[in-house]
């Protein structure tokens, strides 16, 4: 109950602070944010933004020159669907949105549907295949069995070329449950998020290590590996 409240009291605050709409921008071209809603609010003001979204920027430096030799992008924890919204203004033609969350899923396709981006949406938790995934979010619990990135590139029969990885823990399981497509010719990018405070780093590394993936540069916790 009193997450439900906070949530109202945001909600009231975005009315009465923020404009209806926030901005991200992105290779000369913009997407338009409703406020209106508890995701979009709650990261406008973490932001202390009024205008323009720029989430994570280091992050964003790192992972934006890829999009322009990518066909499929993945963004596994998408929250918002800030880095689905970038890939897209970036042309990228196959975007997946992946959230466990179903109510931030349906802010994403709603986000994607007032921009006419394309972005697939997918609300399913990552990991390894048939383990059951608990994740919080803001007072918020969602539950289901995992699906591995295996069955997701089964599912959309679209091999990504670039992965983002951000779900507070679940790096380590995501990657453990997917050998084909790590071991695959062709193996995508990788761009993840290294916390202490989620996961065992090391063991995180030896895991790419055996898959064949190298360290290629890093910004703040996030990492880019490749093949």
């Amino acid at each position: 109950m009193l997450q439900f409240y906070r949530r109202i009291r945001l909600l009231i605050k975005s009315i009465l602070f923020l404009p209806e709409y926030v901005r991200i921008v992105a290779n000369g071209k913009e997407a338009k944010l409703s406020t209106r809603n508890f995701p979009t609010a709650n990261v406008a003001f973490w932001l202390k933004t009024k205008d323009i979204i720029d989430y994570e920027p280091k992050e964003r430096l790192l992972l934006e020159p890829l999009f322009a030799q990518c066909s499929t992008f993945w963004d596994v924890g998408a929250q918002i669907g800030f880095y689905s919204i970038v890939a897209a203004l970036n042309g990228v033609p196959n975007v997946v949105a992946v959230d466990i969350d179903p109510y931030y899923s349906r802010i994403i396709k709603e986000h994607a549907k007032y921009n006419n981006l394309n972005i697939t949406v997918q609300n399913i938790a990552i990991g390894i295949s048939g383990n059951v995934v608990i994740f919080k979010n803001y007072g918020r619990t969602s539950k289901m069995k995992a699906l591995s990135l295996d069955e997701l590139w089964e599912k959309t029969e679209k091999k990504p070329d670039l992965i983002k990885i951000d779900i507070d823990g679940g790096e380590e399981s995501t990657l453990v449950g997917s050998p084909r497509l790590f071991m695959s010719h062709n193996a995508p990018k990788l761009i993840m998020e290294f916390a202490n405070d989620f996961s065992d780093i090391n063991r995180i590394k030896k895991i790419l290590d055996n898959y064949g993936y190298h360290f290629v540069a890093a910004e703040e916790l996030n990492q880019l590996w490749e093949k």
